[in-house]
């Protein structure tokens, strides 16, 4: 059906924005993560319990985190784990969250668990 993982997650994208009614006219991010081998969705939600808070007071909200259980198609050597759907609340939270030091902390346990390299980010709007 899809051609790779980008097709497949913009997709998935524009169908989960569409179903957030309550967000229509909010910019949305999704981020898709891939866990280090050996890590696991246990130790992925360890640090979102750390980091979540600090990244909310930037003008970002996580509205839902899912929990891949099926690679239906997709590019081979990338293997998503973890979806997140996340509220704009300004138009860039990130250079606060990243020059905050409290985040800052929480990087080398990111880095540990998340294969960065992997790591996608898609800004989504409303049409």
């Amino acid at each position: 059906m899809f051609k790779n993982l980008a097709a497949a997650v913009s997709f998935a994208t524009m169908a989960l924005t569409a179903t957030l009614s309550w967000a229509e006219n909010s910019p949305m991010l999704v981020d898709v993560l891939t866990l280090n081998e050996g890590k696991t969705y246990e130790d992925a939600q360890g640090y979102f319990d750390k980091v979540i808070p600090i990244i909310e007071t930037h003008g970002i909200k996580r509205v839902r985190v899912l929990e891949v259980q099926n690679k239906m198609q997709g590019h081979p050597d990338v293997t998503p784990n973890i979806v997140q759907l996340w509220e704009l609340e300004i138009a860039d939270p990130f250079s606060g969250i990243f020059s905050d030091p409290n985040y800052l902390l929480h990087v080398p346990l990111r880095d540990s668990i998340f294969n960065m390299s992997q790591t996608q980010f898609w800004m989504t709007t409303d049409r």
